[in-house]
């Protein structure tokens, strides 16, 4: 029961990005709900990222490997972010393991405007999908060689099927944390 009553809290975080601080889906001017659907399914992708790297952050072990969550090009980018969002002070280096998700979450944490210090907190939700956008235009661009063509047509089901892969794979894992 009481496991169950933990997954509420994460259930809050999907609504909190989905909703005002996060994804604007109510501000949407979509009117259609099949529309409304695609924009939503779209959004989940990113959304289960930024709630991959919120549980890495309070596990122990730094959640799942990061070439569970993330593409082997997208790693290299968070690599060279590392270095550049790196401080001076033992404080603000990110002294998690490179393999972690954990490791990103820092990255991408520092990108959307967290400080890095521990004594701060683990970034947020919200904090984790500004850095998240902020790696996205990044990478986007001919600075690090990791082009996304802009405005291509994407086709639903294929992100449907990458949100589903992505859940079952969340599931696994935290059945597999929940076992230990």
């Amino acid at each position: 029961m009481v496991s169950w009553y933990s997954a509420r809290w994460y259930i809050e975080q999907v609504f909190r990005l989905l909703k005002h601080q996060g994804f604007g889906i109510e501000e949407t001017e979509l009117e259609s709900g099949w529309a409304i659907r695609k924009l939503v399914i779209m959004q989940m992708t990113a959304l289960l990222t930024i709630l991959q790297m919120n549980i890495a952050y309070s596990q122990p072990e730094g959640g799942q490997p990061i070439d569970k969550v993330f593409d082997a090009k997208l790693i290299e980018v968070l690599h060279l972010m590392n270095k550049k969002l790196q401080g001076k002070t033992i404080k603000l280096q990110n002294h998690n393991n490179p393999k972690t998700t954990r490791w990103a979450a820092w990255v991408i944490g520092r990108l959307g405007g967290w400080q890095g210090y521990d004594s701060q907190g683990p970034p947020g939700v919200i904090v984790l999908k500004r850095g998240l956008e902020r790696l996205s235009r990044y990478k986007s661009s001919k600075r690090c060689g990791y082009t996304v063509a802009a405005g291509r047509q994407v086709n639903a089901s294929l992100f449907i099927s990458s949100f589903f892969d992505t859940l079952v794979q969340i599931i696994q894992w935290l059945k597999q944390t929940a076992d230990r």
